[in-house]
């Protein structure tokens, strides 16, 4: 299980998915979608990774550690702060943004933040 579900493993597959989805976005945003490519576009895919990763390391050394019991409160807890640092990231990137490329970020920041939960909740559990 170890090998199967491990940090690197998390990462390659997060990295691979969050930079071809950002690869994607950044191609449909350049022909001018929702108010076209922005400047700020290449750190809400890695905000998102950093994030993940950050969280899924955090996770296993709670399964892996003393606080296993504790799994279900701890998963919980990481969960609501994800989602509090997550929102604030997406307030300030609005705030920094022009008004023509909110909807861009946003729908950008929604879909790395369901894949990034995704595929945490996928290789912790």
């Amino acid at each position: 299980m170890a090998n199967r579900f491990s940090i690197q493993r998390y990462i390659y597959v997060s990295g691979l998915v969050l930079g071809i989805s950002g690869i994607l976005w950044g191609g449909i945003l350049s022909f001018g979608v929702l108010g076209g490519y922005f400047p700020l576009f290449p750190a809400v895919p890695s905000f998102f990774f950093l994030v993940g990763v950050l969280s899924f390391y955090y996770m296993r050394k709670i399964i892996t550690g003393e606080n296993r019991e504790r799994f279900a409160a701890h998963f919980m807890l990481l969960t609501v702060a994800k989602l509090l640092l997550d929102v604030l990231f997406v307030a300030g990137a609005l705030w920094l943004v022009g008004a023509e490329h909110r909807m861009a970020l946003v729908l950008v920041a929604l879909f790395c933040y369901l894949l990034s939960l995704l595929l945490s909740v996928r290789y912790v559990i």
